[in-house]
């Protein structure tokens, strides 16, 4: 038996590529061919991709169909590691990156959270813009009213079609103050233990 040529090709060469050809040697009923995925940074849920093997004297090509899943991502990155519970509204953000950069001709709109809302809030969702991809997170530090130290808090962003979740931590420092009040603005100095009383 003589080595037979194997001519093979992708449907989507965006989604998988092969070599042009394989040999299988004389003697031997098989071969193997590498496949390498291609991550074409577009958010086009899972595809579809026909390889095809065809050979001189045999009459039919070889088909088989693969679904190439896609991996889109989230990132977080929170501007500030700590912040201060008194720090309020818009105590710092989070930008979110969209890895599908290939394809930001299209809004997105992306699902926020926090997983301490007594300690830090965000909006329920963002919106990337067309043609972006970032945006920012605003976060709201919350005043507890607590004597709780610092706090860590996970806050995480999710869309339709991605991966899954994207998580990032911060802390939260506490901040609580002690406040004193003087029954009088001014005593006798003969006036004892009973002169005036602070609270």
């Amino acid at each position: 038996a003589l080595p037979i040529l194997v001519t093979l090709s992708s449907s989507d060469t965006t989604e998988l590529i092969l070599p042009s050809s394989v040999t299988i040697p004389a003697n031997e009923t098989s071969a193997f061919a590498s496949i390498t995925a291609v991550d074409d940074h577009l958010l086009d849920a899972t595809q579809h991709v026909i390889i095809t093997a065809t050979a001189t004297g045999y009459d039919q090509p070889l088909s088989a169909i693969m679904d190439v899943a896609d991996y889109e991502t989230l990132s977080l990155n929170i501007a500030t590691g700590i912040i201060s519970e008194f720090a309020g509204i818009d105590a710092t953000f989070a930008s979110i990156t969209r890895s599908n950069i290939d394809d930001l001709a299209q809004t997105l709109v992306v699902d926020a959270s926090s997983n301490d809302t007594s300690e830090v809030q965000t909006p329920a969702t963002v919106v990337f813009s067309e043609g972006s991809a970032t945006v920012d997170l605003p976060l709201h530090a919350i005043d507890d009213k607590l004597l709780d130290g610092r706090e860590t808090v996970i806050i995480s962003v999710n869309a339709v079609g991605y991966a899954a979740p994207a998580h990032s931590a911060i802390l939260v420092d506490d901040y609580e103050t002690l406040t004193i009040a003087i029954n009088s603005d001014s005593v006798i100095e003969s006036g004892g233990s009973t002169a005036a009383t602070a609270t």
